[in-house]
């Protein structure tokens, strides 16, 4: 089996499972920016309780997405990935009904744990369709279909968010794009199923280590480490960046989700050149050779925006935001197919719940360390993180040689 090879003999199914990824992810679009705003507005449900709500049953989610792990190892994780979109149909259904915090409580609850499920098995599953570098393309093709359909999916919910009708056909149409995304599923969980045995020439590498458990194989866990440190840095152009030009930077109110767009564009298009190149080197290479230093410049980038205003500081924070999108856009597929790879036959579900569970938990801390730090000032936030993508670099080389070749090295 060449690396860039199908699993198995259902391969023309793949265009089909990219259009059903890409579906979920206009429906994701569709909710995402109008989830508190449906339940305030539509809901008339109190805007703290909602939040809570909503970060609360987030939080508890992450534990489901642990224990999925096993789950996604014993039923196979197209089924998990099927199931997770079915889950959805139902609970996005049923938000037009909530009129208590309970109520949202439990359904928000549900609907993340299958979201969570969902990233857990959605790895696993790829490596049932395609093997080796091929994964690492698979995986930026999604990504770009993610950000695209975010991107329409928030677009369209635009035109509705103003009146608790259009909310509620907001929230209906993202229960339909998820059961026309689990129909598509089906056509490539039935031609997948479970995963194949891998060949022969694909497990004469020794392992990385102890295998009996995920918690045992100390080098799995710091790839997790080195993941954790990407998520909190990429995630800060998103989640804080805005807030420092309004409130700290004085720019224009434009700018903060201006910088956002401009991100997700450049993160759209710089997805599948920057796997082309990485495809004729290691991924290990292409990470701290391309993918850290675009981050630090960001970053460095970010720190001296304060020392400007008008023209140039949009200039100097779109630059870092786009420098800081291609570093991403480098750092994230080559790392979900590294965190895939490492994973033994049998154990994925496993692996990949670990590693989902780290995103999870960066993602959701992120906000806490960045007011943090925030509240030493602007140069002390981006300084910060500049300093611990300067910490992942030895990380980052150490656990590459601790790691099968084929996994960063090769």
């Amino acid at each position: 089996m060449t690396d860039g090879e199908p699993r198995t003999s259902g391969s023309p199914s793949i265009p089909v499972v990219f259009v059903a990824l890409f579906i979920d992810s206009v429906g994701s679009g569709l909710w995402l920016p109008f989830s508190l705003i449906f339940f305030t507005r539509a809901q008339e449900l109190p805007m703290v309780a909602c939040g809570a709500a909503l970060s609360t049953a987030s939080l508890l989610a992450l534990v489901v997405g642990q224990l999925g792990g096993g789950l996604v190892d014993r039923y196979g994780p197209g089924r998990l990935v099927l199931l997770s979109n079915i889950v959805r149909v139902g609970t996005f259904a049923l938000y037009p009904l909530v009129q208590t915090i309970p109520e949202l409580g439990v359904l928000a609850f549900v609907t993340a744990s299958a979201s969570r499920l969902y990233w857990t098995a959605s790895t696993p599953f790829v490596s049932t369709l395609v093997r080796g570098r091929a994964v690492d393309q698979f995986l930026a093709t999604n990504n770009m279909l993610r950000i695209g359909g975010v991107g329409l999916g928030a677009a369209a919910a635009g035109f509705f968010a103003d009146s608790v009708a259009g909310l509620h056909a907001i929230a209906w149409a993202n229960a339909a794009s998820f059961g026309v995304a689990a129909l598509l599923l089906v056509i490539g969980v039935r031609r997948f199923g479970r995963p194949a045995a891998p060949a022969p020439a694909e497990t004469d590498e020794p392992a990385a280590g102890p295998r009996t458990s995920v918690w045992r194989d100390t080098a799995y866990l710091q790839l997790c480490l080195c993941l954790a440190v990407f998520i909190l840095v990429q995630s800060s152009f998103v989640v804080v960046l805005p807030l420092v030009i309004v409130d700290f930077w004085h720019g224009p109110e434009w700018l903060a989700g201006g910088s956002i767009v401009v991100g997700n564009v450049v993160l759209f298009l710089a997805q599948r050149p920057a796997v082309m190149l990485a495809a004729r080197s290691s991924r290990s290479r292409m990470l701290l050779r391309y993918s850290i230093p675009c981050y630090l410049a960001a970053l460095l980038l970010l720190t001296a925006a304060d020392l400007f205003d008008g023209v140039p500081l949009i200039v100097v924070v779109l630059s870092g935001v786009i420098v800081g999108a291609i570093g991403e856009g480098i750092s994230n597929p080559l790392m979900l197919a590294a965190a895939n790879e490492v994973a033994p036959e049998g154990m994925k579900g496993r692996y990949s719940a670990v590693y989902q569970t780290t995103f999870g938990l960066a993602d959701t801390m992120g906000p806490l360390l960045f007011t943090m730090l925030l509240g030493l000032g602007s140069r002390v936030l981006w300084l910060s993180l500049a300093a611990l993508m300067v910490v992942l670099v030895p990380l980052l080389a150490s656990v590459r040689h601790r790691l099968p070749p084929s996994v960063l090295s090769s």
